[in-house]
């Protein structure tokens, strides 16, 4: 099993898997635990200044819960194919071994005001691939417990996945994605700085987790693309956007699928017109993960750069100074030939 910062933990009741039948906590071995806190926030309880979670600190002692009591957050981005792959049977193969997840999980509860599923108490804030091997195994999930906001859990489940390299890269982009339409960061920027990433791999990744249902379906898996793929994807679109979607629509109807590298190549394999030259395909120019401009080469072989940005025009002499000091520095190395 893949070691997190976590502290591992004894089992303690994993395996008394009759306690399923009962709709509360299963408890187990934790049975003294329970007059510590109750299942849910009790009546009453005052808000946390943080954004509305309620009162309820986290259980330093994790407790056994029914798994089914249990839903996924609804900002995780778990593709289906994830629960297919080596290392999640592997995982799972380990808690069947151990009567449970000897590295606990962590979930808030859900408030009776807001709308369930079912009997859900809990949403988990990490650990999903966890919970979802307990629940496959019929075996109580291990997990602490505390109340926290939207932008609380998404941080947490963020440094979990990113510190435990868990999500792959088109889950990751799907991931902010969501955090972005959905409004919980007001851009690309307030999100890299929240989170802690490099704007730019957000811009990347985020191509990636909004490919077309298209393109996503010639593929065996959308969890093989990597975060360069957008490097060679994107510009291919934009360059080549009609010979894209041709080369699409003919891998859907003569093959099918193909595993997600292959389909890169074919995608983006555009013959230059110059072996020599390794600038034919467009670069764009981006600042803080936003596009500003574009560097291409033009048919007279020798790269053209075009940018849209708004300047006023007392800023021209100091762009025109720029654009000289540059110039001086590529006439110092040699003219292109």
């Amino acid at each position: 099993m893949k070691t997190t910062r976590h502290t591992s933990h004894a089992n303690g009741g994993a395996g008394n898997n009759s306690a399923l039948s009962n709709p509360a906590f299963i408890t187990g071995a934790r049975r003294a635990q329970r007059g510590r806190s109750s299942a849910l926030p009790q009546k009453g309880a005052r808000p946390t200044p943080s954004g509305g979670a309620e009162s309820f600190p986290v259980q330093v002692v994790p407790r056994p819960i029914d798994p089914r009591l249990i839903v996924p957050s609804r900002w995780a981005n778990r593709h289906p194919d994830s629960y297919l792959q080596q290392d999640f049977l592997e995982l799972k193969r380990q808690v069947a071994a151990a009567g449970g997840n000897t590295i606990p999980i962590k979930v808030r509860p859900i408030p009776f005001t807001s709308t369930r599923t079912g009997s859900a108490a809990f949403e988990i804030v990490w650990g999903h691939r966890r919970h979802q091997a307990c629940l496959e195994l019929g075996l109580p999930v291990h997990a602490y417990v505390e109340a926290v906001t939207d932008e609380q859990l998404v941080s947490q489940m963020h440094a979990e996945n990113l510190n435990r390299q868990d999500l792959s890269a088109y889950e990751r982009g799907r991931a902010y994605d969501q955090m972005l339409t959905q409004g919980l960061y007001a851009s690309q920027v307030v999100l890299a700085k929240r989170l802690g990433v490099d704007a730019g791999d957000v811009s990347r990744l985020r191509f990636l987790g909004t490919l077309s249902p298209d393109i996503l379906a010639i593929m065996k898996s959308p969890l093989d693309l990597a975060i360069h793929d957008t490097d060679r994807l994107r510009p291919a679109m934009a360059e080549h956007g009609d010979e894209v979607l041709r080369r699409v629509s003919e891998i859907a109807q003569t093959e099918g699928s193909l595993p997600t590298k292959q389909v890169i190549r074919r995608l983006c394999d555009f013959a230059p017109k110059d072996a020599a030259s390794s600038l034919d395909a467009v670069r764009s120019i981006e600042i803080d993960g936003e596009p500003f401009g574009q560097i291409k080469v033009g048919a007279d072989r020798y790269p053209q750069v075009t940018f849209s940005v708004a300047f006023s025009p007392r800023d021209v002499d100091a762009l025109d100074r720029a654009l000289r000091s540059f110039l001086r520095k590529l006439i110092g190395t040699g003219k292109p030939k």
